[in-house]
């Protein structure tokens, strides 16, 4: 035999209930004291767990703080309980199940796919060399002196950088535009040898 007690510390109530029995079939017994604590029993004539009002005192051991408590211990575990009005019962990532494809070897998991997926828009393509950019004052109401080279020209011209967006055409010394754009150039094209047309004949002549 046990004892099941039930109260604080001026007041107590101890049923004794037998190891081999549950306190189920107890009635339910709301106590003599005037408080009013939310507990639950469980009712051995509909074989359902109810709602009780304890008083705070004496009482027996059907007598659970939760429903979820009352129905573990005392109610069939095989018929289902109806979920409260109003919550949503939340399925966990675990026991999402995810779709297979069955192949005389293995079970392969098939790939998730994304729905509504939208194509990038296509980027503007800029010239690979910033000496051919255009000249490009910006957006802004400043007025820097700035220098860009010009294409046509073949020179690096000052103008007037407003000071925000552009291109990177955009040098603050005319040396850093010559130095970038001019001799750069220069440099790529020293690999061939001019020769003026009026000495082509010469040249010619002498290796014949």
């Amino acid at each position: 035999m046990s004892l099941y007690c039930l109260g604080d510390r001026k007041w107590a109530s101890c049923d004794r209930v037998a190891n081999d029995k549950s306190p189920c079939h107890l009635p339910e017994a709301p106590g003599p004291c005037r408080g009013l604590l939310t507990r639950y029993f469980f009712d051995s004539m509909s074989q359902q767990c109810k709602h009780l009002f304890y008083g705070g005192c004496f009482g027996n051991a059907n007598n659970f703080r939760s429903m979820a408590d009352c129905q573990a211990k005392c109610q069939n575990p095989a018929e289902p309980t109806e979920a409260p009005e109003g919550h949503i019962m939340s399925a966990r990532r675990s026991d999402i199940v995810q779709p297979t494809r069955i192949t005389g070897e293995s079970t392969v998991a098939e790939p998730q796919v994304q729905a509504n997926v939208t194509n990038p828009e296509p980027k503007e393509v800029k010239p690979t060399d910033l000496c051919l950019s255009p000249v490009e004052r910006g957006t802004c109401d400043g007025s820097e002196k700035r220098f860009a080279f010009n294409s046509n020209t073949k020179r690096c011209h000052a103008f007037h950088y407003s000071g925000c967006e552009g291109n990177e055409n955009n040098f603050q010394s005319r040396k850093d535009c010559i130095i970038k754009c001019i001799k750069r150039r220069k440099a790529r094209g020293r690999g061939t040898i001019r020769i003026r047309k009026k000495n082509l004949n010469s040249i010619v002549n002498r290796s014949v």
